[in-house]
């Protein structure tokens, strides 16, 4: 059973034009990989629980990235498709609209079985994943 935040894109509206929106891919390295609208909205303004959100992502991602990591290295589709779908949670709660959605795809990929696409979504995640890192890092020094 899928739910339907799993199957629906929480980026880039076609008929507005945002990126990503048709083809499933990474927005330009231009546009900031975390809605800070969306990091606000999700800490209510507060700046000590938005730091506490950052903190957490980063420590909680690292792990998770790992286990996605050593899944696909060993071939467990079912544990891939496991951290991938927390890692997908994570970000899209804290506005990594575009790492939310090709995790989606790499989640999709995993249910049913469809190993050709795995390696170049898991690539995808991983530079997307990079870029939120060094903006939530650069973020942590900008709001100590």
């Amino acid at each position: 059973m899928t739910d339907q935040a799993d199957s629906e894109s929480v980026s880039g509206d076609p008929a507005a034009g945002e990126p990503g929106a048709e083809t499933g891919e990474s927005p330009s390295n231009e546009t900031p990989p975390i809605s800070m609208e969306r990091l606000k909205m999700v800490s209510a303004g507060d700046e000590s629980f938005e730091r506490e959100l950052v903190e957490l992502f980063i420590d909680s991602s690292r792990e998770t990235m790992g286990l996605a990591r050593s899944a696909h290295d060993d071939g467990d589709i079912e544990a891939l498709g496991r951290a991938i779908h927390k890692l997908k949670g994570m970000s899209g709660n804290l506005g990594a609209l575009a790492l939310c959605d090709i995790s989606a795809e790499l989640m999709d990929c995993c249910r049913m079985s469809q190993t050709d696409r795995l390696d170049d979504l898991m690539g995808r995640i991983e530079g997307e994943y990079k870029r939120v890192m060094a903006f939530m890092e650069q973020h942590q020094n900008e709001h100590p």
